[in-house]
């Protein structure tokens, strides 16, 4: 059992440095390397297990960033709106597949993916049986928020 224990110690040395490398998906590989091995480490000692769990909160902090981001470049990035989608959704897409090998939730993310990749502009005429009802957007036209922020409570300005 030593033995295990100093290979369990190997791989929490080398888990450690490959999250610190920034590749988490490998630092996950080798905690678990170290788990398999069953060895007993005291409260004080730092095991595969705490390495583990370290390494999973680190990439819930990436997937985190990656989103954020994702928002950013599509807000206020740099380029054409398409660039920015397209930019957003190469994050997005990181994202994801980080989420997703640390069998963490990617609902958020595939909501954002949806979102993205949302055709824009005024929506489409939806056919219902036969019939084609018009959709009407909610979007009031450009500055209306502050046009209404300007008016004072019962004294609405007839324009």
């Amino acid at each position: 059992m030593p033995d295990n224990k100093a290979r369990a110690q190997q791989c929490v040395a080398e888990a450690q440095r490959l999250q610190g490398e920034g590749k988490l998906v490998e630092a996950r590989a080798k905690a678990m390397e170290g788990m398999k091995l069953n060895a007993t480490f005291g409260g004080d000692e730092v095991s595969p297990e705490f390495v583990f769990q370290q390494v999973a909160n680190a990439a819930r902090r990436k997937v985190d960033a990656l989103a954020r981001e994702a928002g950013d470049v599509r807000e206020r990035g740099m380029g054409d709106p398409a660039t920015r989608d397209r930019q957003a959704e190469a994050k997005l897409t990181e994202a994801r597949a980080l989420a997703s090998s640390f069998q963490q939730d990617t609902g958020p993310i595939d909501a954002q993916l949806v979102a993205l990749r949302a055709p824009s502009g005024p929506p489409l005429p939806v056919p219902i049986g036969g019939t084609v009802i018009q959709t009407v957007s909610h979007t009031a036209p450009a500055g209306h928020g502050q046009q209404l922020a300007g008016q004072r409570p019962g004294r609405a300005e007839a324009r």
